[in-house]
């Protein structure tokens, strides 16, 4: 998430950059075993077929642009994806608040990124970031994204979100609420 500032202007731009590489290394990957190349001449066709789902990747992972004009009192949220455009405007007078959600994620896999052995539970934890209307509507400032850390990460980086979600909140005159879900499984 890139935020950038001027007197009147506010703007957070979330991009799909990494999606997009990510999706396009398993679509190559899927294409090199479905080819059956000597290094992976051994591997099932199915496994193939898996890594194309990386195509899906690079279609549906978007971009998120979001515009704060204190001039206009609006928030415009323009979003992209490969296969569909959108943009949305709300006015200052409809959205009532920042919202900054906690949330705690079960993990599969340990600190060294290995196979965690039965019976062992690991947990990362996050932060989400909405503006949220007077209807209800949910506003995603991060565009859909939800990255969890480590606990330690995470309590360290407390500070640099509330100031993410504050700097949001003055620039529309708006207040924050904090939503701890860290004590519940989010999955």
């Amino acid at each position: 998430m890139k935020i950038a500032k001027t007197e009147n202007v506010m703007t957070i731009n979330n991009s799909s950059a990494a999606g997009i590489i990510l999706g396009i290394a398993l679509t190559i990957l899927g294409i090199l075993i479905l080819t059956k190349t000597s290094v992976f001449a051994s591997t099932q066709t199915w496994v193939g077929y898996a890594f194309l789902a990386g195509i899906l990747v690079v279609l549906f992972v978007k971009s998120v642009k979001i515009t704060i004009n204190k001039d206009a009192s609006t928030v415009t949220v323009f979003s992209k994806s490969i296969v569909k455009k959108s943009t949305e405007e709300y006015k200052f007078s409809d959205i009532d608040r920042v919202e900054m959600r906690m949330f705690k994620k079960k993990e599969n896999r340990n600190r060294n990124n290995s196979l965690v052995s039965l019976g062992t539970v690991s947990y990362s934890f996050g932060y989400q970031f909405f503006l949220m209307t007077q209807k209800g509507e949910e506003i995603d400032i991060q565009g859909g994204n939800k990255i969890s850390y480590p606990k330690p990460v995470f309590e360290r980086l407390h500070e640099k979100n509330k100031q993410i979600a504050d700097n949001v909140a003055t620039f529309i005159g708006i207040p924050v609420a904090e939503v701890d879900n860290t004590s519940e499984l989010a999955s």
